[in-house]
């Protein structure tokens, strides 16, 4: 499925793999990839809404119909898609290369901050496995550690007894950090704390009232992470860390 696809300078298409849906889905995704290899970017993007409909946690889907809205100008939507299949896949390269290049064409050139080293060592092994995976991995470790206190209480000579016991005890520790991961992930995809201004121009306010002050202009495309909500309004922090006031008609979440 994962045909689409840019390149640094000409955004060329590829081909790539196919991603199984019902039969009439895979007739809509044929008609939606057809037409933007036919250069009918507002049908494909119809096509891709509907199957988005069925299929809301689709990385392919979010990706391709990212793709078709940056053909269409319309970026602030492209970069919404765009890190959602980044929220779904986040070591996708693909994913990451394009979300960079529609982020060049925005308005706003931000600064980002360098994440400090624990928050960025926690996010990138968090992002190794979805969440179920590292469920899957708290489970076997668990479960391994039951049998090693097993063999600590069974077994038939010192030395293994002992060794069970300390193995036992070390992977039941050592099953903590990928529930944790997993917790994480979970509540993380559920609630990523980002969104997208959709708007052409919105203005950062320096509180939660028309009447404050105007900080200044943002535009259309620009990520931020939210960080409060009073009333129709959120308090949200830019990547260079400034932080401000914005409608929330103006944003859409990630």
């Amino acid at each position: 499925m994962r045909f689409l696809r840019f390149l640094l300078c000409s955004f060329a298409l590829l081909n790539a793999v196919n991603v199984s849906f019902a039969s009439t889905s895979d007739d809509l995704l044929n008609t939606a990839n057809q037409a933007y290899q036919d250069g009918n970017y507002q049908t494909a993007i119809q096509s891709y809404e509907t199957l988005l409909s069925e299929y809301p946690n689709s990385t392919d889907l979010h990706f391709n119909l990212g793709n078709a809205y940056f053909r269409t100008k319309q970026l602030g939507k492209s970069i919404l898609h765009l890190e959602r299949a980044a929220l779904f896949s986040p070591n996708d390269k693909d994913v990451q290369h394009n979300l960079a290049v529609v982020k060049d064409q925005l308005t706003d050139q931000i600064e980002v901050l360098p994440e400090f080293f624990m928050t960025r060592w926690w996010n990138g092994l968090r992002a190794a496995l979805r969440p179920t995976g590292w469920g899957i991995l708290g489970l076997l470790f668990l479960w391994a550690g039951i049998g090693g206190l097993l063999l600590w209480q069974r077994g038939a000579q010192r030395k293994l007894r002992k060794q069970g016991f300390v193995i036992g005890i070390l992977l039941l520790l050592l099953s903590i950090l990928p529930f944790c991961l997993s917790f994480s992930g979970q509540k993380y995809l559920k609630e990523p704390g980002r969104a997208v201004i959709m708007q052409q121009e919105v203005a950062l306010r320096s509180a939660p009232d028309k009447a404050s002050e105007n900080l200044f202009s943002l535009h259309e495309g620009t990520s931020i992470t939210i960080v409060d909500k009073i009333g129709d309004w959120y308090k949200v922090r830019l990547s260079n860390g400034e932080e401000g006031w914005l409608e929330i008609n103006t944003l859409e979440l990630v």
